[in-house]
């Protein structure tokens, strides 16, 4: 069993825009798509089943959280927009799956674009007054154009969002990773924040970030909480197996 998409409501997705970000460098994506789907209201539509999920879930709001959610929202112009929000981190042997099952998946269904959230090692900028690059697809820039510097030649985009870019320029899709340069050391609202704000523009809707500026500090603390009993339950897990 690969990666299956599954949803509970099966709208007409044709000309969507596809969102979505990872637990990656400052956890920009993670941070970025969690707060888009609490700001916007998203409604949770379906989820990603993998074969490999991690062996935890927490609650939220009196619901289960699940490893990879589809949520579903319109802006003003009532076009949809599709928030794939990844709560863990995928494993080694299911980020071939999920991206290329949620890939297939947005090519199939006719998606207009994809917008994908990332972040810079903070570390490689040379210009103090720049704070995002991007990469994106030739599909993506003969169709929409794009005023952020590409990535420079030489450094790479490592991951999900690697394998995404790659199958999208592969299929002749406009797909755009919006990269804010970030710290690897710790989670980085503040990056995450940089991204909201070049994707609001772009998706033509309004994203309240003072909340999640004002919530750096703690959230950086409840992401250190999060991964830190994580690595508990794993190592908890995995005594386990060999009881």
């Amino acid at each position: 069993m690969g990666a299956k998409i599954l949803l509970k409501k099966k709208p007409d997705l044709r000309g969507a825009t596809l969102i979505t970000g990872f637990k990656g460098i400052g956890y920009v994506g993670y941070i970025a798509v969690r707060h888009l789907v609490s700001a916007l209201r998203c409604e949770l539509i379906g989820f990603i089943d993998t074969k490999y999920p991690p062996p935890y879930v927490r609650m939220s709001q009196g619901r289960i959280v699940t490893p990879h959610e589809i949520y579903l929202f319109y802006n003003d112009e009532n076009r949809p927009h599709v928030i794939v929000f990844n709560e863990s981190a995928l494993d080694a042997h299911d980020i071939y799956d999920l991206t290329s099952a949620l890939a297939e998946w947005t090519l199939k269904n006719k998606f207009e674009k994809a917008l994908l959230i990332g972040g810079l090692d903070l570390r490689i900028r040379r210009d103090e007054s720049e704070s995002l690059r991007c990469v994106a697809t030739r599909a993506y820039i003969k169709k929409y154009g794009c005023d952020l510097r590409p990535l420079d030649e030489g450094y790479y985009v490592f991951g999900p969002l690697a394998l995404l870019l790659a199958k999208y320029e592969i299929h002749d899709f406009p797909a755009l990773a919006i990269l804010p340069y970030a710290s690897i050391e710790r989670a980085d609202p503040k990056a995450a924040a940089l991204a909201l704000n070049y994707l609001s523009k772009l998706c033509g809707f309004k994203v309240e970030i003072e909340a999640l500026l004002k919530e750096a500090e703690r959230l950086e603390e409840e992401l250190k909480e999060i991964e830190e009993k994580r690595r508990r339950e794993m190592e908890h897990a995995m005594r386990g197996f060999y009881v």
